[in-house]
């Protein structure tokens, strides 16, 4: 009974530790912690933030999200306007995502979250998904050699 009671305190998150997640995470992303800077950015005090550590936030996103970090991919193309990605961008980041997931699972749940709702994207012209699909293309490469076993 002792325990439970202590298991509960130690796995509830109060508005107290809420609010330790916009300095803790921006003291990750200077640190080059991969996907902080998306943590950071999904945090509610985004619009609050002056340009200049916006632009920072944003440098940083691009750079996780490049690198291949999953998370970040994910976050960056579930991201609204207010992170200052590209719509082609940001489907660049969707198309990596999903070429990283295991065969027909990042497509299955892309489909199952816009079907939600959850994801509010316009449908693509031919001309931006060709430049998305481009884009993807190295975040896939670098992600894929960074994972790959050591011998392999």
């Amino acid at each position: 009974m002792k325990h439970r009671a202590e298991a509960g305190r130690c796995q509830t998150v109060i508005e107290a530790h809420q609010a330790l997640l916009p300095g803790l995470a921006l003291k990750a992303m200077r640190g080059k912690m991969p996907g902080a800077a998306a943590a950071y950015a999904g945090g509610r005090h985004w619009s609050q933030v002056d340009a200049a550590l916006q632009s920072e936030v944003r440098n940083a996103i691009r750079a996780d999200a490049q690198a291949g970090d999953l998370p970040t991919l994910y976050n960056a193309f579930n991201s609204d306007e207010a992170w200052g990605l590209a719509y082609t961008e940001r489907l660049g980041f969707m198309a990596a995502w999903i070429a990283l997931q295991p065969p027909g699972v990042g497509q299955a749940i892309i489909e199952r979250t816009v079907n939600s709702g959850h994801l509010k994207v316009r449908a693509p012209s031919a001309t931006e998904m060709a430049e998305a699909l481009l884009a993807a293309r190295p975040i896939v490469e670098t992600a894929r050699k960074a994972h790959k076993a050591p011998g392999a």
